[in-house]
């Protein structure tokens, strides 16, 4: 019987460190930051490279917040290139009109994330407090596209990016700020610090 308890009582320990372990990783990335680098080269998706300032939607008020899509709007730049690679016909502007009216936006212009399938029936997402380099190349590899949070140019305001591929050394980013249109290193922005990923429901969600 005290074999029993003994084991029992090692699974609660296992089970509490895990957890710990785990909050305590997603406290770091969301404080400090996490700096992601691949093992491998993975060839990048072509993916719509939306500019959020871009003149067509630039001076859009993201929801009925009173931030503009030109100052504010990556997330939803980099969410309407995610969801053309799924399928949908959408830009930037046409994501900010039907989220706005399906309430998707909270009042300060932020995603609801469990509300995008009022808008995408078929589309979910998936969210975590922590991710690895790992991580992301197993998303890269499944064919989806990571989008995570950084500091523009490291010392910046937070600002949200498309990972779509890697080097030898570096992930490789769409920028909806980068007016070049090309792809940028990771490192560009340094840390990881918020992760968002869409995906159909039929690839597992």
């Amino acid at each position: 019987m005290k074999r029993s308890y003994w084991i029992a009582a090692i699974i609660l320990l296992a089970v509490a460190g895990y957890a710990l372990f785990y909050w305590g990783s997603g406290y770091w990335m969301t404080n400090y930051g996490v700096t992601l680098k691949p093992s491998q080269e993975i060839t990048a998706k072509k993916v719509p490279y939306f500019l959020q300032n871009d003149t067509l939607w630039g001076s859009q008020k993201i929801g009925r917040s009173p931030y503009l899509m030109g100052a504010s709007g990556c997330l939803v730049a980099d969410v309407a290139a995610v969801i053309n690679v799924l399928g949908e016909k959408v830009t930037p502007l046409s994501i900010n009109r039907r989220f706005t009216e399906k309430n998707v936006f909270n009042d300060q212009g932020e995603i609801i994330w469990g509300k995008i399938a009022t808008v995408f029936p078929d589309i979910t997402y998936e969210l975590r407090d922590y991710v690895s380099s790992g991580t992301i190349e197993s998303d890269l590899a499944a064919g989806h596209l990571p989008m995570v949070k950084v500091n523009y140019h490291k010392l910046g305001k937070a600002h949200w990016v498309v990972i779509v591929g890697a080097t030898e050394n570096d992930f490789l980013v769409m920028d909806p700020l980068y007016q070049k249109k090309e792809y940028l290193p990771l490192s560009t922005h340094g840390k990881v610090f918020a992760y968002r990923k869409l995906l159909r429901r039929v690839d597992g969600a």
